[in-house]
């Protein structure tokens, strides 16, 4: 217990004690406040007025060092043009280096009304070739970046007949370099 005196009168001494720091039992987040006040934190701009650091898609934003990326109004209409012709929010996201989230946000500001991506049309009669062939519907979503019920979905919309849980193949699974069904041997 740390003891600093306070007050001395007429030969007696009045002692404060420090018992905040002996009993006192303060979470992590209250504890990093109080750092942050003592270290003068809070007496400042919480921002600067111009991000101070920079990089090829934008400024970072705030401490955490995450990089936002700001499309400009051109960007926006091609966006909205690469959708309308075909392009898929995944595709979109991917060329753009923004969020498949945001994609689907500046769609909305433009009025654009979003279709459900699927299975692309140009590859429903792959996808039908490589279930005839053995694969999986799971095996078949992974490689067209989809889910194997939306594989289903459109594998029936095709007319196709899915296997029966008896008829699958437990032997088959995806060569993880070539992207096609190897045998277990």
């Amino acid at each position: 217990m740390a003891r600093t005196p306070l007050l001395l009168i007429e030969e007696a001494a009045f002692w404060l004690v420090d018992l905040r720091r002996d009993f006192e039992n303060t979470c992590q987040a209250h504890e990093t406040v109080h750092f942050r006040w003592s270290r003068g934190d809070y007496r400042t701009q919480v921002r600067a007025s111009e991000p101070p650091v920079r990089d090829s898609r934008g400024p970072i934003v705030g401490a955490i060092g995450k990089v936002q990326t700001f499309l400009t109004p051109a960007q926006v209409k091609a966006l909205v043009a690469s959708y309308r012709a075909g392009a898929s929010t995944t595709e979109l996201s991917e060329s753009f280096g923004i969020h498949r989230r945001t994609v689907v946000a500046h769609l909305h500001r433009q009025d654009v009304p979003l279709r459900r991506d699927g299975l692309p049309a140009k590859h429903v009669k792959t996808a039908a070739r490589l279930y005839d062939e053995g694969w999986s519907l799971a095996q078949i979503g992974t490689k067209f970046g989809t889910t194997a019920n939306t594989v289903r979905v459109v594998l029936l919309a095709q007319g196709v007949e899915t296997r029966k849980p008896w008829e699958r193949t437990r032997q088959r699974r995806l060569a993880p370099d070539l992207g096609r069904p190897r045998s277990d041997d």
